[in-house]
This record gives C-alpha cells, sequence and structure tokens, in this order.
C-alpha cells in the first residue's frame, strides 16, 4: 500500500468513527445518560400532545415550543426513551457530516480526519448524544447557518443572495426556539452578521431586513398561535427566560467559573456584594459586557473586508471567545453550557491560518471539558472528593482560563490578514 492509499484509508477510520462514536457508545451503555433530564422530557409528554395549551398547564415546560417538540414530541413519536437516545445518537453522527461539508467548502486540507476528531472529542459526545440532550439538536441548525452564510457570501446573485438571508434569519430563529442556551450563539452570530452586512449597507441593507424578518416571524407567528398565561401575555420566551433564569443568582449550576475558585459552596448567593459594592452576578455582567465591545470593534476593524474565509473565521473566533467569557464569568452556569465552543474554535482555527499549537490545545481542553461532565453525568459532585471539593471544576476553569488568554492575546495582535 502506498503512502496516499495508507493516508486515505486512515482518513476513512477516523471519520467513520467520528461519526458513529455516539451510536456504538448508546448501544454499548444503554442505561448510561442523565436519567432526570432525559426523564422529564417523558414526564412532559402529556402536556407536549396538546403544545397549543402547553404554557397554560401545571408542567414546568421551560423548553421553547420547538424544543418542546424536539424533545418530548419527537421521544413521543419515536415510543421509548431507548429509541430517543439512538435518535441523538444519530444526529451526533450527522453534525459530523456537516463539520465535513463545511470544512470541504472551506477547502481546508484533511476535511475527514478534522471532521473525525471533531466526532471523537469527548465534549462532542458526552456533552451531546450521551448525556441525552437536545443541544445536539442546536448545534445541527447552528451549522447549516453556517453552510447559508457561507452561499450568501460567496455568491455576486441578488436572488441568491436574499434566498440565503431568508435561510440565515430562519435558521437563528429557528435555533432560539430549540433552546434558551441558543441564545447566546444566536445573538452573538446575528450581531456579527449584522456588522458584516454594515459594512457595506446600501449593498446589504435589504439582506439585513429579509434576515431579520425572517428570524422574527417565526417567533411572532408561534406566539400568536399559543395559548399564553395572562401573566406572560407578549411572548413564550417571557415564561421561559424569566421562571428559568433564577440559577444566574447562584455561584454556579455545576459550571466551572471563576467565582467557583472563592466559594465552597456552589449555591452561595450570586447577588451579594464582594468588591466596591459590586457581587459576582454585577461584575460577570460586566466583564463581558465589555469584552463584547472589544470583540464587536475588533471583528468589525479586521474581518469585514477581507476575503471570504477570513470573514467566517474571523465571526468564529469572535463568537468562541465571547461564548467562552459567558461560560468563564458569568453566575449559574451549568456543566455543559460550553458545548457549542470547540467545533466552531476549530473551524476558526483552520480558516484564520492560526498556529498549530492552538488546535492541539483547543483538542486537550475539549478532552478535560468532556471528561468533566462525564463525571457530573456519572454523579461524581454527590459522592466523589474531586467533584465535590470542587477541584475539578477549578482545574476546568483554569484550563479554559488559560485558553482563553492565549486565543485573546492571539486575536487581538495585529496580523495580516
Amino acid at each position: 500500500m502506498n503512502k496516499s492509499s495508507s493516508h486515505r484509508s486512515y482518513s476513512w477510520i477516523i471519520f467513520l468513527m467520528g461519526i458513529t462514536i455516539s451510536l456504538i457508545l448508546r448501544f454499548l451503555f444503554p442505561q448510561l445518560y442523565h436519567h432526570f433530564d432525559v426523564h422529564t422530557f417523558e414526564e412532559w409528554i402529556p402536556y407536549v400532545k396538546d403544545l397549543k395549551q402547553v404554557y397554560t398547564t401545571s408542567c414546568y415546560c421551560n423548553y421553547p415550543a420547538l424544543g418542546l417538540l424536539l424533545s418530548s414530541g419527537i421521544m413521543n413519536l419515536l415510543g421509548s426513551v431507548s429509541s430517543f437516545l439512538i435518535f441523538l445518537a444519530f444526529i451526533d453522527g450527522v453534525n459530523v457530516l456537516l463539520i465535513h461539508n463545511l470544512l470541504s467548502k472551506f477547502k481546508i486540507r484533511n476535511p475527514m480526519i478534522w471532521a473525525g476528531i471533531t466526532g471523537l472529542l469527548p465534549s462532542t459526545f458526552i456533552g451531546g448524544a450521551l448525556w441525552g440532550q437536545i443541544d445536539t439538536i442546536g448545534q445541527s441548525e447552528l451549522f447549516i447557518f453556517l453552510i447559508l452564510v457561507l452561499a450568501h457570501l460567496k455568491t455576486n446573485s441578488l436572488k441568491l443572495r436574499l434566498s440565503s438571508s431568508i435561510g440565515i434569519g430562519i435558521l437563528l430563529s429557528m435555533a432560539l426556539l430549540t433552546k434558551q442556551l441558543l441564545l447566546f450563539p444566536v445573538l452573538i452570530l446575528g450581531f456579527l452578521m449584522i456588522l458584516y452586512w454594515m459594512r457595506d449597507y446600501r449593498k446589504y441593507l435589504p439582506s439585513m431586513m429579509i434576515a431579520l424578518i425572517a428570524f422574527l416571524l417565526p417567533i411572532v407567528a408561534v406566539d400568536l398561535w399559543l395559548t399564553l398565561p395572562e401573566s406572560y401575555h407578549i411572548s413564550h420566551f417571557q415564561k421561559i427566560f424569566l421562571e428559568g433564569s433564577e440559577h444566574v443568582n447562584f455561584i454556579s449550576g455545576n459550571g466551572f467559573n471563576v467565582w467557583m475558585l472563592f466559594v465552597d459552596e456552589m449555591y452561595t448567593p450570586s447577588t451579594t456584594p464582594w468588591i466596591l459594592g459590586l457581587s459576582p452576578k454585577m461584575m460577570g455582567v460586566l466583564i463581558v459586557g465589555i469584552l463584547s465591545i472589544v470583540i464587536f470593534f475588533n471583528f468589525y476593524k479586521r474581518f469585514t473586508k477581507v476575503e471570504m474565509n477570513k470573514v467566517i473565521g474571523g465571526m468564529l473566533i469572535s463568537y468562541s471567545l465571547l461564548f467562552l467569557a459567558v461560560n468563564l464569568f458569568f453566575t449559574g452556569t451549568h456543566e455543559r453550557y460550553l458545548y457549542h465552543f470547540y467545533p466552531f474554535l476549530i473551524l476558526s482555527i483552520f480558516l484564520l491560518n492560526l498556529p498549530k499549537q492552538v488546535i492541539w490545545l483547543t483538542v486537550a481542553a475539549a478532552t478535560v471539558y468532556g471528561f468533566f461532565v462525564f463525571g457530573i453525568l456519572k454523579q461524581y459532585h454527590h459522592s466523589q472528593w474531586f467533584f465535590s471539593s470542587y477541584t475539578a471544576h477549578r482545574i476546568v476553569f483554569v484550563t479554559h482560563f488559560l485558553l482563553f488568554l492565549y486565543l485573546l492575546r492571539i486575536y487581538l495582535t495585529p496580523r495580516h490578514e
């Protein structure tokens, strides 16, 4: 076998392993999933059968409407918890195919290898299908969004540009209607698209307006169709965000933010002043707010008038830095909040031709994080000192804080784009 044939075989093995790893693990360990989350979906099924009325019932169904259909609705359709978990494992495989599609369209070398490696990262299969959550579906929506952004940037056809704008708006709307955690990706990526369009607003104003309408219409249509309780008569998102955001008033919900370095109990209130009258909650919002201004300004200055790959690469590293900052500095974060981080950072590394050590640092951080999530999945925070003392949380924080500083230095250092 010559060197070329050997490389192709190696590529196919990694690629197929990445596609099938979640399915293999699901069949090997059928009872390994987060029982509380998955059986909560099962408990919601009777209420979701009448989706129009679901938010007026006694059900604590704290997912957006589409998310209820994609969790409890699909579980009901498939008929069992085990079938639902196999479905999620299948979606993990689809995501690897979508990553490969993106890498190929961007003309990145060895797309099969890197798509396979991304699928094999513990952060991918543990945080998604193995856990039993629908974030893997939300990630599919974000990947399809990127495919549409690529088509939008490549075309010189006004018709294709406007039609892709509709798709961009609909995909961001679907993502927000899938799960509230996707609020951050939707806001960050949506605003970055607006900044890109504003570089030549005369040319892109129709695209921006069409995308905005396409984003808002599905949400408005869903809210008009739903029966809403009197206390939340504007949108079902009022109920979801107001009733489901109380965790920000505590230091952590098993996340690994900076504030976990200074407390012995993660349910310590985050609203108590610590420094200069500022609480951890306020400081987290302030830090992320300042970083947002810096990163959005840097993106507009450096990445809106460069070639296509650099535009999307700049968009993705800007998103990755801000989303990582949310996890590092916000209070009330959960253990799986960083799920929508690694694949997008990996894409940005290749698109911007960042130093090789960045990709390996990212793979290392994703592995550390994946096994941290696995520890929570196995309930080690109730039984193992390493987790119950928050030592694991602090190690994961330090690992990702160092990665954050390194990425921020690269991002802010002037380079020839």
